[in-house]
Parts: structure tokens; sequence; C-alpha cells
């Protein structure tokens, strides 16, 4: 790999390992973060789709064999502030792409935003998208309050559902 510089080879080791100790020895290894490189496995998958909205099966599926020749299982709680999978209602489960690091850091703006790509929220789709905007001594259930409306839905949903605040 010589057409590589030392800077390039240091960040992807930065990000995609973790530093293991070693007891008998001065040399520092690395192990692959498997997380991380699963993340961006799928990101990647949903950033090169043809469709803005990938049905739910084919997207495991195609990242499950993205990650089986490392023997990385996929997890879809890996993904939670990185894609958005839509199964709230009745249609078929989609995920599409929805970055955290993407919204806007005004919490007025981010809620419009997301109940522009979503009318319904559950709390733990909703909750990796606003954690970080929280303010000193705020909750997020304290910011769910103040900008969205708490309903508890029906159906095949039995969970609290916020909507947008009219």
């Amino acid at each position: 790999l010589s057409y590589l510089d030392d800077i390039s080879v240091r960040q992807c080791l930065q990000i995609y390992t973790t530093p293991v100790s070693m007891t008998d020895s001065d040399a520092s290894l690395c192990a692959l973060n498997t997380k991380r490189i699963s993340i961006q496995r799928a990101v990647t998958l949903l950033q090169q789709s043809q469709v803005k909205r990938m049905p739910l099966d084919l997207f495991l599926e195609t990242w499950r064999q993205l990650l089986e020749p490392n023997n990385f299982v996929p997890d879809l709680q890996d993904l939670k502030g990185v894609a958005l999978v839509d199964a709230i209602s009745d249609l078929p489960a989609y995920v599409s792409l929805l970055e955290v690091h993407t919204l806007p850091t005004d919490p007025r703006e981010r809620f419009k935003l997301l109940f522009s790509v979503r009318s319904k929220w559950l709390y733990d789709d909703i909750e990796p998208y606003i954690r970080g905007i929280c303010g000193p001594n705020q909750t997020v259930e304290q910011l769910l309050v103040k900008h969205a409306r708490a309903t508890l839905g029906g159906g095949k949903v039995s969970a609290t559902i916020y909507t947008q605040r009219t």
C-alpha cells in the first residue's frame, strides 16, 4: 500500500480501530472496531442507493452481505442517529439515511426538519436526533414537551407517538 501516506493510514486506524493493551510488550496493537465499520458500510450502502428510501428487507440483506466477509453481524440499533427505519405505519418498512450531524443545531429548526421527514415519531426513534441539542440541565423529555405533542398510539403501535405542535 505504498500509495497511502502515513497521515491517511493513521487516520483510518484512529477511526476504525481500538487500542488493545499488551502487558508483555511495548508493541501497540489494535483491533477492528466492528460497530464503526458496520455503520460506515451501512452509510455507504444508503448513499450509493438509487432510491431515497430502501426497503428494509433488501437493506438488511445487502448490509449483511457487505459485512459477511469479516464475520460482522449487522445490528439496526447501531444505526440510531445515522439511518431512519420507518416501520410505524402498516406499509412495508423502509430505511433512509438521516445522519444527526447533518441536522440544524437550533432545536426549533431541527424539530421542523424531523417532522417534515416523518410526521409521527416513537421516543426511541427521535431520541438520537435530539439528545445532542438539549440545553444545560435539560432532558430529552423536556425538549419533547416543548417542541412536540405526545399522544398514545393505537392499533399496531401502543407506545407514545410524538407529532408536530400546531
